[in-house]
């Protein structure tokens, strides 16, 4: 019980981390390629003014919250609007209203001011501000370590006391928080790659593919227009 639980700890506290963090890969001006940890994506279902407010509306739960701070500092791409894709001299800014939706704000923590829309893009934190800004009751960066270290002592001590049984009882465990971290991790990311739009095209694509099934190439003029 003593091992199964210290590996329970150790497990949850790692899949915490790692369901919040993801793996980006890019290239620089000089076409050298580039690699690094951030927050996890979310996806972007609309952004709408509404009463004055730049609201923006995530596909699912969003699982952010403002921890102690009016508003915390976000990254946005791929909205395919100026004003909303993020960058060095565009900084935004974002207030939790409830699970789904969150106010945008420019850099000072100010209304956006406009008339500011769009339906697609993707929503991004920083590594720290993820783990900061997610969790219930403790935020992410303080419970996740209390975890991990609790596992990893109480998994030190009992392998002290008792090595000979270790052996066979980790191998047990192993297998069976796997499963657990496995369908923790599966549920965690399932919400967020199809949006209501995304679905639509992907439907349309489909009917495109029946209709036609092999299509071919034209010549450029007026009869291939859609």
């Amino acid at each position: 019980v003593g091992l199964f639980a210290c590996f329970l700890s150790l497990v949850s506290g790692l899949t915490l981390v790692c369901s919040q963090l993801q793996i980006a890969w890019g290239s620089g001006s000089t076409s050298s390629q580039w690699c690094r940890l951030e927050g996890r994506q979310i996806t972007v279902m609309d952004i709408s003014t509404v009463g004055g407010q730049v609201v923006l509306t995530t596909c699912g739960q969003h699982k952010l919250n403002a921890c102690y701070r009016k508003n915390f500092r976000i990254h946005l791409s791929g909205t395919g609007h100026y004003r909303l894709d993020t960058s060095e001299t565009l900084r935004l800014r974002a207030r939790v209203i409830n699970d789904e939706k969150m106010e945008l704000l420019d850099d000072a923590g100010n209304a956006l001011s406009g008339c500011l829309e769009a339906s697609m893009g993707t929503l991004t934190l920083s590594l720290a501000r993820t783990l900061l800004h997610t969790g219930r009751l403790i935020p992410t960066i303080f419970l996740a370590p209390i975890l991990i270290a609790a596992g990893l002592g109480g998994f030190i001590a009992c392998a002290l006391y008792s090595p000979h049984s270790v052996v066979c009882e980790l191998m047990a465990v192993a297998v069976f928080t796997s499963e657990i971290a496995s369908s923790a991790w599966k549920r965690l990311h399932s919400q967020a790659r199809n949006t209501p739009l995304k679905k639509l095209l992907n439907a349309y694509q489909e009917v495109l593919r029946k209709t036609n099934p092999a299509p071919q190439s034209c010549a450029k003029g007026p009869n291939r227009a859609l």
